[in-house]
């Protein structure tokens, strides 16, 4: 820890001690504590400066009070907008000269008009009176010093206003300013240089006593005090007061355009000898922060794009602070956004309603989820601070002593089993900037591993700092990273870097600029890299080698890629020439990413004032439908002005489907009766390349072909006695796992003989006695459920199956509970039922995420099926007393429900076509002899579309969908006649119908 850091701690640790400037500031903002008591310390320590200041300026001593009051009473207005709080005296130096002079141009111009009624009416003005030579050449003097100490930059002006009119010690100013020692000594000397050499152009030199023998603080009335402070806890104040403070604010508002036009040009003339393009200006090291505008006056607010499917929905104003950090949650409901000066504000996405802020120590907040989704990370001054997701309050911290770091992302945690339990995670995390990459891992909670990459040699600063690629791979192996710096060129490369191990590292070799950007799709097959030349480079991320490239033009700040990889999007930070005036657009770029355009669709183009040195950020929903950008340019922290950060977030125009086909167009009839088995059915199936279908019977398994309906072979588990309880095809359709009483196998479907799960390993996968099979739709995993727990098994590889819930010891015969899972499209989630009591809930639930499950509820009865539609919009299910829900997949709010049989009914099975949602249901209507019934319904709002059996039919207990939506399967299976006792007929039937056009 520096000196300086050291003495801000004691200092705040002092019993007692007066609070620093930077603190009343903070504490007079609109959420701060006591803040009366501090606005009035405000003004009892800096009021007679101000004064003194006002007096300066204007001869009337009325005006200079009126100008007093105007100052505070925009300190009260701003106090959010000073960078940092502790240079608020010479903020408030700056803002008194320029009231005084703003109440004088309008004195001036009250007396014209006086005067000039005085002359038409014929009368000649009188004099009253002189000042004395030496009051004059002081006040002439007084005024120059005024004017060339308020034309310095904030930083200089503040450490002249701490050192030499308050007569601060160097290290007192450092406290106040919240900055190393040798900074603020830095800004002190470069300050007085700058003013002696502006004060020589007119002829003045500072007497030895320096500045405290001209600039002379007032004494302030205890009236004007109450005055003062009466106006900000809204005592009142006068029109003319308040009419001055508005002047002010304005012209505050518009200073940006000549500020930003000097250091533009002084910016561009620096470029020539940089090795970055010449619009590109580096900050000096250790830039401090200050206020500004992000808007240059005089330039269009915006530039409208082409044509787009993606439309600006919302912009979120940041008031005080700029955004350069987004993330949403992983459930899609919240957007978190972070930026400047250690702001984190929490947005709810249908509402846009602030949910919670946090303010950090440091320059900048980057964010990053964690894992689990139960907190953010957050980079701080001195490492990552993590943050309740749902509160925002502080836990945690992972330390590096004054890294600051501005780029954070996790790895993928990682389980550790016992007995296929979960017993504990490993989690990682990486961060760092242009400088330093530090990994941090931990198993148990704070016993933390470190792993650092120094990008840099020690005491070079980089010469573009604020260019951190950083981009995890989905499964956890590599992470895209600035390499070390490479001897022969001198240059930093970029790695695919095997973090941990420094072993089979890839080199991406393609860019010729300095990397600023990267991101890896969800899917692993693509890594995306921009560079400070508006080069994108797509990667196949298998071979790490180059695949495509995009030249978008100026620096390409930010890229992403949607969670479903379909979309691939670029934050451009493009150079403008308008009329004289240094300017760069904030543009947005999206574009396919299975087949990137030679020019991509520009989304949107919004001109801001230059220079740009600083970051971006690009987030896109986890359903990909909405995009949020952010740019945080830390030039515009050094101008004076309203600062006022902005995210804009895009939505995807996605194409209205096609309503389902009216129900005339709905005309069936049984194809095919097959009665190859007279056994109970418990499950059937449809292979997904339509080739065969199978069912599973309390006797066997039969598998048929599906055009000529011929069966292909009959399976009987080894225990003849032993039922087939379920059956699941896998996504190629080679394999058909069957569930027994105390295993799963896998079948060759060609063949219906045994196949091993693994090379040369068992036969079957142990999973006790399930009742539904569901197999990933990458063929990852299969999950099966006994209705009191689910096993999930990796089929990567061989390894424990993960469990979700438990089956209670059985002291006695536990009842047979309903059973059911269903993955969604991207296979991220299963559905699966949970019973709780009596009642029970279709569970959500993420593989390594448990903590995150979603739950929905609506059921008040046993639910008995669940199953997720083919294009992953909506879930269906339905329980023991005839209730039908369809749920909404993204928003999980229920959509309609459907109730058969008066209460007495029961949901056998659900199942959804995959041509049009159409939602089929086997259902019990009643209590009437064999009361079942096949229902069709729509998917917009479940009206009834076609019966498929009548009311006297036999029961069906299993239905399945042909993958075009053409065919329907239904499996009969109640093996006796509620009413009579015997043993119905058609029991065993597996019946095949087809829809006519």
């Amino acid at each position: 820890m520096s000196v300086a850091a050291v003495r801000r701690v004691i200092s705040r640790l002092e019993p007692g001690g007066p609070r620093t400037d930077a603190e009343l500031v903070r504490a007079i903002a609109p959420d701060g504590v006591d803040r009366e008591s501090a606005f009035a310390e405000l003004v009892n320590r800096h009021g007679p400066m101000v004064l003194g200041v006002c007096r300066g300026v204007l001869a009337d001593s009325h005006a200079a009070e009126d100008a007093f009051q105007a100052v505070f009473l925009v300190l009260a207005r701003k106090a959010n907008s000073i960078r940092p709080p502790g240079a608020v005296g010479g903020w408030l130096y700056g803002v008194a000269v320029r009231t005084a002079r703003k109440s004088k141009t309008a004195t001036v111009r009250q007396r014209r008009r006086e005067m000039a009624a005085i002359v038409s009416a014929g009368s000649a003005p009188t004099s009253t009176g002189s000042a004395a030579p030496g009051e004059l050449e002081r006040a002439e003097l007084r005024a120059i010093i005024d004017a060339e100490l308020a034309a310095l930059p904030d930083t200089h002006r503040a450490a002249i206003v701490l050192c030499d009119l308050q007569g601060k010690t160097r290290s007192e100013a450092a406290l106040e300013l919240d900055r190393a020692e040798g900074t603020v000594a830095a800004w002190l000397a470069r300050g007085r240089k700058a003013l002696a050499t502006r004060l020589a152009r007119h002829g003045v030199a500072l007497p030895a006593a320096g500045l405290v023998a001209v600039v002379t603080p007032s004494i302030v009335s205890a009236e004007l005090v109450s005055v003062t402070i009466g106006s900000f806890v809204g005592r009142g104040v006068s029109d003319s007061v308040l009419a001055l403070a508005e002047g002010v604010m304005r012209s505050l508002s518009s200073t940006p355009t000549k500020l930003v036009t000097t250091v533009l040009t002084v910016g561009v003339l620096l470029a020539v000898v940089a090795t970055a393009p010449a619009w590109y200006a580096h900050p000096e090291p250790n830039a401090p922060p200050g206020t500004g505008a992000a808007t240059v006056s005089g330039v269009e607010p915006h530039a409208k794009a082409a044509s787009s499917s993606w439309k600006e929905a919302k912009v979120l104003e940041l008031t005080g602070w700029l955004g350069g950090s987004a993330v949403y949650s992983a459930d899609g409901k919240v957007l978190f956004v972070g930026g400047t000066d250690g702001h984190v504000h929490a947005y709810d996405v249908v509402s846009w309603k602030k949910l919670w802020e946090y303010r950090g120590a440091g320059h900048f907040a980057a964010l990053a989820v964690v894992p689990d989704g139960k907190e953010l990370a957050v980079t701080t001054k001195d490492g990552v601070m993590f943050l309740g997701a749902l509160t925002g309050k502080a836990n945690d911290t992972l330390e590096v002593r004054e890294s600051a770091p501005y780029a954070v992302a996790f790895f993928p945690d990682t389980p550790i089993l016992s007995d296929g339990q979960l017993v504990a995670t490993s989690r990682k995390v990486i961060f760092g900037d242009a400088r330093e990459i530090t990994v941090k891992s931990w198993l148990k909670w704070p016993n933390v591993s470190t792993i650092t990459l120094p990008v840099r040699p020690n005491g070079k600063q980089p010469s573009d700092p604020h260019a951190g690629p950083l981009a995890v791979a989905p499964d956890g192996k590599r992470v895209v990273v600035t390499g070390p710096l490479d001897k022969a060129t001198g240059k930093n490369v970029l790695w695919a870097w095997a973090a941990g191990s420094g072993a089979g590292n890839q080199l991406l070799e393609g860019h010729k600029a300095t990397v600023v950007s990267a991101a890896w799709s969800k899917d692993g097959k693509w890594i995306v890299t921009g560079d400070a030349d508006g080069i994108v480079i797509i990667w196949d991320a298998v071979k790490f080698k180059e695949k495509s490239r995009l030249t978008l033009g100026g620096r390409v700040a930010a890229v992403a890629v949607s969670v479903d990889g379909k979309h691939t999007a670029a934050a451009v930070v493009q150079p403008q020439e308008r009329k004289g005036k240094d300017v760069y657009s904030e543009e947005i770029f999206v574009w396919s990413t299975a087949s990137p355009p030679k020019k991509p669709e520009l989304i949107s183009s919004h001109p801001v004032g230059g220079p740009f040195a600083g970051i971006a950020s690009l987030a896109f929903h986890p359903d990909g439908t909405a995009l949020a950008s952010a740019f945080a340019n830390f030039d515009h922290l050094t101008k004076l002005g309203e600062l006022t950060g902005k995210v804009r977030v895009f939505a995807l125009s996605v194409p209205e489907k096609p309503a389902p086909k009216p129900a005339a167009g709905h005309n069936w009839s049984q194809s095919s009766v097959l009665t190859d088995h007279a056994a109970l059915v418990n499950g059937i199936a449809i292979a997904p390349d339509g080739k065969s279908f199978a069912a599973a019977t309390d006797a066997n398994v039969t598998c048929w072909d599906t055009v000529t309906r011929r069966v292909l072979w009959t399976y009987k588990p080894t225990n003849g006695n032993a039922p087939v309880l379920a059956l699941a095809y896998s996504p190629d359709s080679k394999h058909l796992c069957v569930a027994g009483p105390t295993d799963v196998k896998r079948l060759d479907v060609e063949t219906g003989k045994s196949a091993a799960w693994y090379d040369q390993n068992e036969i079957v996968v142990r999973f006790g006695k399930m009742h539904t099979l569901a197999y990933h739709p990458e063929g990852k995993r299969l999950a099966a459920s006994d209705g009191y727990a689910t096993k999930v098994q990796n089929l990567a590889q061989e390894s424990e199956a993960i469990s979700i819930g438990e089956r209670p010891e059985e002291s006695k015969p536990l009842p047979v509970l309903p059973a059911s899972a269903a993955w969604s499209k991207d296979g991220k989630q299963l559905a699966l039922i949970r019973h709780k009591q009596d009642k029970s809930c279709v569970v959500l639930w993420e593989p390594g995420r448990a903590e995150s499950e979603v739950e929905l509820t609506g059921h008040s009865e046993r639910i008995t099926c669940v199953v997720w539609s083919k294009d992953g919009d909506v879930i269906a299910s339905g329980d023991e007393k005839g209730t039908v829900i369809l749920w909404d997949a993204r928003t999980h709010k229920e959509l309609w429900r459907k109730q058969y049989g008066d209460g007495a009914g029961r949901v056998h099975a659900v199942a959804i076509s995959p041509e049009d949602n159409t939602v089929a249901i086997a259902a019990n209507l009643g209590a009437r002899k064999s009361p079942e019934r096949v229902v069709l319904l729509a998917a917009k709002d479940g009206a009834e579309i076609h019966h498929l059996l009548g009311p006297e039919e036999t029961a069906v207990s299993s239905l399945a969908w042909s993958s075009g939506g053409r065919f329907l399967l239904t499996g009969c299976g109640t093996p006796v006649d509620r009413a009579g006792g015997q043993a119905a007929p058609r029991v065993g039937e597996v019946v095949v119908w087809e829809r006519k056009p």
